[in-house]
């Protein structure tokens, strides 16, 4: 059995503002925006905890936000704890879901060393990517992206893709299943993006409807469903999960 744990060490803190980003939202709409990084204290505490239990594997799972502006030195404390309080000898995974911004040749040492599995946020083509994707100061975020992902090949990181939905990206699933594959990107997540809370659907320019994105499954599946019957379909979590209910797992 695995239990997976998640954890926000900069809660919604981020140093990109993707337009869909729904953290920018909620926290313009708070009384206080936020409350800042987790303390050091607050994940001995979790990981004490779960790890006090002691049943089956146990992954703990860091997002954001970006969790990497917490430092490296926050997840040298997350290692040093796992190692302490594991008394029970649990198989523990820790993944890290990243726009790899922050990242270094100091951090992937360290990321490969303790066999963390990265999901990379990467939102289809350049052109398509760059289209939401900005730093702070509105640039264009792709080719920081791809350094990285660079860097963790160079390091043989394992990393999984992360595309979030949105109308460009629904609309043009075919270019870009195109690229993921001349890329040799064989794990993919697609993350389905949502309008802002409170506001009519369908006005942004990112925005999804039903008949948009019921046509992106469709073109996506098709797509993969041709490379399984090759053999040679990337892993698409969402299809495996699908064909499984169907098949009756849990």
């Amino acid at each position: 059995m695995l239990q997976t744990v998640l954890i926000k060490p900069a809660s919604g803190l981020c140093n990109m503002q993707c337009d869909y980003c729904f953290y920018c939202d909620e926290a313009a709409k708070r009384d206080v925006a936020s409350y800042g990084m987790m303390e050091i204290e607050t994940i001995e505490n979790i990981i004490r905890k779960v790890l006090k239990q002691g049943k089956g594997n146990i992954c703990f799972a860091f997002q954001g936000g970006e969790p990497t502006l917490r430092g490296l030195e926050f997840f040298e404390k997350v290692i040093e704890f796992e190692q302490k309080y594991n008394i029970y000898n649990c198989e523990i995974l820790n993944t890290l879901q990243t726009n790899g911004f922050c990242v270094d040749d100091k951090w992937c040492r360290f990321l490969k060393k303790h066999e963390f599995l990265l999901g990379v946020s990467v939102d289809g083509t350049e052109t398509l990517h760059n289209l939401h994707r900005h730093d702070k100061n509105g640039a264009d975020t792709y080719r920081k992206v791809r350094d990285s992902i660079a860097m963790f090949e160079k390091y043989q990181i394992e990393y999984n893709i992360l595309t979030v939905v949105n109308r460009q990206v629904a609309e043009n699933v075919k270019e870009i299943y195109k690229e993921y594959k001349r890329n040799g990107w064989k794990y993919q997540q697609y993350i389905t993006c949502l309008d802002p809370l409170g506001e009519p659907q369908g006005q942004r320019p990112y925005s999804l409807t039903p008949e948009i994105y019921g046509q992106f499954l469709i073109d996506l599946f098709q797509l993969w469903y041709k490379d399984w019957r090759r053999g040679k379909a990337p892993y698409i979590r969402q299809f495996e999960n699908y064909v499984g209910i169907l098949l009756g797992y849990p």
